[in-house]
C-alpha cells in the first residue's frame, strides 16, 4: 500500500446506553481489546491507535501493550476525535473503527484501504445488503444509496431508494438496499476540511455526520461486505456477543437472520399499507358522493354484510353512531327473515361485500327498492349485478390479500374499515361535530364526564365538611384533616372562604415551627384559587393541572363556600 495509513479506534467510556461498555469483559478480555486485536490483523504496516479522553481506558490499553492518544472530552463524534490527532499522526489516510465492534472483519478493513488507494477517493465506508424488512423501514438503521460506480450518493434514515413500481413487501433486493456500517476512511485533506466546516442542514436534519461530506461533493466511495456488524449497545448485545465468541463464529457468519414470525408479520403489514395507499386515488369522487348522499338523506345509515365484512360493518355503524350520524348494523341473513323491518324510507343502506355478489345482499334488493332507500356499495369487484344497482360504488379491492395463502380477507377488510373511518370523519366535519357533541353520546366515558358533569355533581358538599375558623388551633386542624381525609380543609369566616390548608401545609408547619401552638390562619393559604359549582369538570381539571394543585374550594356567586373538589373526584 503506497498510502501511509493508520487505524484509529475512538473509545469513549461515558456511553449513554451502556456505560463503560468498551471496558466490559467479553470472553475474558475488554470489548475494546477484541476490536483492537482484530484491527491489528490488517497489516503490520498499519498501526492501530486508541483515541480516548479517559485515563482509565488509556491505562488499560497501555497494560496490554496498545498505543493510545488522549483527545478532548468535548469531542462529539469519532470523526472529531480523530481530527484532533491530525497534528500528532504522520499519515495520509485514517481509518476510523468503532471501539464496540469486537467482531470487526480485518478483511473488510483491508478492502477499505485498498479501495481508497485504487479510486483515489476522499472518503470510504462500508455498507452491507439489507436482508431484513424490519431494517428497511427502521429509522435507526441508516441506509446508503450507491451510484453504479460505488460512490455514496446519500445516507438517510428513510427507506431509500424508493421502488415505485414494486410492492413494498417485495422491496428486499440485495443489489438495491444497503445498510451503512459505522466504519470510515478519510484522507488528511478531508479531515482538515471537516474541522473547519459547520454542520450542514442535511446533517442536522438526519443527525448523520457523513452528510457534511456528501453535501459538499466529496468523492465518497463504498465497499460492500457480507459482514453485518455486531455492535455492543446493551447488556443483551453483550450476552449475544459472548455466545458468538463461545461458538467461534467467523465474521462471514454474522449476517442478520430475521425471525420467520417477524418477517411474516411485517410482510402482512406492508401488504395492508400498500393497499391503503392505493385506495384514495381511485375513490376520490366516490367518497365525496357517498358523503353527500348521507348528508342529504332524511333517515339513518344502515350497514349490512356477512362474515368478515359483517364484523367490519358492526364497527363502522358504531363509529358513525357515536360521531353524530345515526347508524345501525343489519345482518344480511337475518334481514331476509324479518329484520329488514329496521330499514325506513329515506335511509342510506351501505352494502359490504368483497365479491359484490353475496346472495343475501342480492335478495334484499327488491325489498329495499320498494322501501325507498339510497344504496352505497363497498365492493372488491366491479360490474356485477349487485354493483350495477348501487348509486355509489367504492372500490375496496387490493392487488393481493395480506394473507400468506392469499385467501383470507385481510387487505380488503382493512380497506373497508379505513373507508368507514374516512366517511365518519368527513361527516363529522360537515356537521361541525364537536367534542361536546361527542360527550353527549359518551356519558360514561372520561370525556363525557368532564364535558357533561358540573362541579356540583361530584364535589364534597359543605354539609359534609368540618367547620373551622381561621382561629382554630393546630390540634383542631389535625383532627379535622384526619376525619375527612380529603387532603385539605377550608377555614371559613362567617360562611365565606378564608383560606385553604393542605396536607403539604401541615408537613411544612411541622418542619418550620418548633412550638406548634399555632392557629389555622398562620398556616393557611389566604384567598386561594377557587371555582364555581356550575363550572364543567373539564374546566376544573384544567385549572388544577395548570396550577399543579389537587384540591379546589368551590364558591358560589355570593362568595359563600359550598364545597371542596379533588382531582381524584374528576378522574
Amino acid at each position: 500500500m503506497s498510502l501511509t495509513s493508520v487505524i484509529v479506534i475512538p473509545a469513549r467510556l461515558a456511553s449513554t446506553r451502556l456505560p463503560r461498555k468498551v471496558l466490559l469483559p467479553l470472553a475474558g478480555r475488554p470489548v475494546l481489546w477484541h476490536t483492537w486485536n482484530r484491527a491489528k490483523q490488517v497489516s503490520p504496516d498499519v498501526p492501530v491507535i486508541i483515541a480516548t479522553d479517559s485515563e482509565e481506558v488509556a491505562a488499560e490499553v497501555r497494560n496490554w501493550g496498545g498505543e493510545v492518544r488522549m483527545t478532548p472530552a468535548s469531542c462529539q463524534s469519532g470523526t472529531e476525535r480523530l481530527a484532533c490527532l491530525l497534528n500528532e499522526l504522520d499519515a495520509d489516510f485514517f481509518l476510523n473503527v468503532q471501539g464496540d465492534e469486537p467482531f470487526i472483519d480485518p478483511h473488510l478493513l483491508r478492502n477499505l484501504l485498498y479501495r481508497a488507494e485504487e479510486t483515489q477517493c476522499d472518503l470510504v465506508t462500508a455498507v452491507t445488503p439489507i436482508r431484513h424488512r424490519a431494517d428497511l423501514f427502521n429509522p435507526n438503521v441508516v441506509k446508503a444509496v450507491r451510484a453504479s460506480d460505488g460512490r455514496a450518493v446519500y445516507f438517510t434514515r428513510a427507506t431509500a431508494p424508493y421502488q415505485r413500481d414494486i410492492a413494498w413487501a417485495d422491496w428486499i433486493d440485495e443489489k438495491t438496499h444497503f445498510r451503512h456500517l459505522g466504519v470510515y476512511g478519510y484522507t488528511r485533506s478531508a479531515l482538515e476540511w471537516y474541522q473547519q466546516q459547520e454542520p450542514c442542514a442535511l446533517e442536522q436534519q438526519e443527525k448523520l455526520e457523513q452528510l457534511r461530506f456528501v453535501d459538499h461533493g466529496w468523492n465518497f466511495q463504498t465497499v460492500v461486505t457480507d459482514y453485518a456488524g455486531v455492535g455492543i449497545d446493551t447488556q443483551d448485545d453483550l450476552r449475544h456477543a459472548s455466545r458468538l465468541m463461545e461458538q467461534g463464529l467467523n465474521p462471514e457468519q454474522l449476517q442478520q437472520r430475521p425471525s420467520t414470525h417477524e418477517q411474516v408479520a411485517l410482510t402482512t403489514l406492508l401488504h395492508e399499507i400498500e393497499a391503503l395507499h392505493a385506495l384514495l386515488p381511485r375513490n376520490r369522487q366516490e367518497i365525496t358522493r357517498a358523503v353527500e348522499l348521507i348528508l342529504k338523506a332524511s333517515g339513518k345509515v344502515v350497514i349490512t354484510g356477512l362474515g368478515k365484512s359483517g364484523l367490519v360493518g358492526h364497527k363502522m355503524a358504531a363509529t358513525l353512531a357515536s360521531t353524530g350520524t345515526p347508524a345501525v348494523f343489519l345482518n344480511a341473513a337475518e334481514a331476509l327473515h324479518g329484520d329488514l323491518g329496521v330499514v325506513d324510507k329515506g335511509d342510506v343502506v351501505i352494502m359490504l361485500s368483497n365479491s359484490a355478489a353475496t346472495v343475501e345482499l342480492v335478495k334484499m334488493l327488491p325489498s329495499l327498492k320498494k322501501i325507498g332507500v339510497e344504496l352505497i356499495g363497498m365492493f372488491g369487484q366491479q360490474g356485477t349485478q349487485l354493483a350495477e344497482e348501487m348509486r355509489v360504488v367504492i372500490d375496496i379491492s387490493a392487488s393481493r390479500e395480506a394473507c400468506p395463502l392469499g385467501v383470507a380477507p385481510m387487505s380488503t377488510t382493512t380497506n373497508t374499515l379505513a373507508i368507514g373511518d374516512a366517511l365518519a370523519a368527513a361527516l363529522m366535519q360537515a356537521k361541525s361535530f364537536t367534542d361536546a357533541d361527542f360527550a353527549v353520546y359518551h356519558p360514561g366515558g372520561a370525556l363525557g364526564r368532564k364535558l357533561l358533569l358540573r362541579v356540583r355533581d361530584v364535589m364534597h358538599d359543605v354539609s359534609e365538611l368540618p367547620e373551622l375558623t381561621p382561629d382554630a388551633t393546630f390540634d383542631e386542624v389535625l383532627v379535622a384533616m384526619t376525619q375527612k381525609n380529603l387532603g385539605a380543609i377550608c377555614p371559613l369566616d362567617d360562611g365565606r372562604l378564608a383560606g385553604i390548608i393542605t396536607e403539604g401545609d401541615i408537613r411544612r408547619a411541622l418542619v418550620k415551627y418548633r412550638d406548634l401552638n399555632l392557629r389555622a390562619r398562620q398556616i393557611m393559604t389566604p384567598k386561594p384559587i377557587h371555582i364555581g359549582p356550575d363550572e364543567r369538570l373539564g374546566t376544573a381539571l384544567e385549572q388544577m393541572e395548570s396550577r399543579q394543585i389537587y384540591v379546589l374550594p368551590v364558591v358560589d356567586g355570593s362568595q359563600r363556600f359550598v364545597g371542596l373538589l379533588r382531582m381524584h373526584d374528576i378522574l
